[in-house]
């Protein structure tokens, strides 16, 4: 636990792998029988409670052992409490390393009610990666209509990475809660899983009202995707004239069907020529193996043109690339004059 200055911020971390020194014999066995962390944040909450204001609170309990709706509710009760001051929440519930944490559409539901409360908030992150068969569309949809209710959010972080039960429609949903804050948002990453071309047309269709974005990051596998959902997202980013940063991971993963091909590539060059302010760029593209030489020589042409790109990220990991598109590559990177950091 860390708590510095409380009236403003409080970072709490429940981390199993703290108690190794106080359980030195089967210390892991020991400590996940006995260790109740749902009674735990039952107890911080209300210590918590008995502060006057907070107007920042990250809770992180990503290497916890089975965290659940029990838990959500402790959350829930603490951040009802600071309702109407907090501005700055970052809450991590990533599945743990040891145990996948048990939470459930029921707490996403908890979650989403006390967020919706919350319309000072200006920063929020909330991730939930790992909680698998557990979370579906509804949870999401929980967490969405707590999202209507921010209309002055600058930052947002949503992770629903390896959340094995969404489908396209939790990416309707998201949209749908992000119509109050269109105009406010600056910042924008959201990792989702079973991303198919129904969500990318959702998402371009949003995407060019964010007149503000200057960071935008977007994490999933292709594995349901095609190069036209590939290339009407293209489209739609090459709207967004203010970005400085901009992450887009499309990995297909080993043994998936689908697969982005030069087409998509191709799209991507013809996206980056108005992102003039773009410093930052990274492409994750690894294993789609419709991916060749052709379409790295695209994206390396329009690479090139960026030039206040300084940092600079792709991964062609097991793509069907040969020495001469890897000789395109690095051309376009001797050519990028402030590039400080490149990966």
């Amino acid at each position: 636990m860390c708590i510095r200055d409380s009236s403003i911020t409080i970072i709490l971390f429940f981390d199993i792998m703290s108690c190794r020194d106080q359980y030195p014999n089967s210390w892991l066995q020991t400590f996940l029988l006995k260790h109740d962390v749902n009674g735990e944040c039952k107890a911080v909450v209300e210590s918590l409670t008995r502060l006057p204001s907070l107007q920042q609170l990250t809770l992180d309990f990503s290497r916890c052992w089975k965290f659940n709706d029990e838990g959500c509710r402790g959350v829930g009760q603490l951040l009802d409490h600071f309702s109407t001051t907090l501005t700055n929440l970052h809450l991590n519930i990533t599945g743990s390393f040891f145990g996948q944490n048990q939470i459930s559409d029921a707490g996403l539901q908890i979650l989403g009610e006390v967020i919706g409360k919350c319309s000072n908030l200006t920063h929020l992150t909330l991730s939930f990666e790992g909680n698998k068969a557990n979370i579906s569309d509804t949870g999401v949809g929980e967490i969405a209509r707590g999202l209507m209710s921010l209309s002055q959010l600058i930052l947002l972080h949503l992770n629903f990475d390896r959340c094995l039960g969404l489908t396209d429609r939790s990416v309707e949903h998201i949209v749908n809660g992000l119509q109050q804050c269109h105009s406010t948002l600056e910042q924008l990453s959201l990792f989702l899983y079973n991303v198919g071309d129904v969500s990318l047309a959702i998402l371009s269709r949003f995407l060019p009202t964010l007149t503000l974005i200057q960071v935008l990051s977007l994490h999933w596998n292709t594995k349901l995707c095609s190069d036209d959902g590939c290339c009407e997202l293209t489209q739609a980013i090459s709207c967004l004239s203010s970005l400085s940063h901009l992450q887009l991971h499309l990995p297909k993963y080993s043994g998936e069907s689908n697969s982005i091909t030069d087409r998509t590539m191709k799209s991507m060059c013809t996206m980056l020529r108005p992102l003039i302010k773009l410093s930052h760029l990274d492409l994750d593209l690894r294993e789609n193996k419709g991916i060749t030489d052709s379409g790295v020589i695209e994206i390396s042409h329009g690479v090139s043109q960026l030039t206040h790109l300084n940092s600079f990220l792709i991964s062609l990991y097991e793509t069907n690339i040969s020495d001469v598109g890897v000789s395109h590559v690095m051309d376009a990177i001797q050519s990028l004059q402030n590039l400080a950091c490149l990966h």
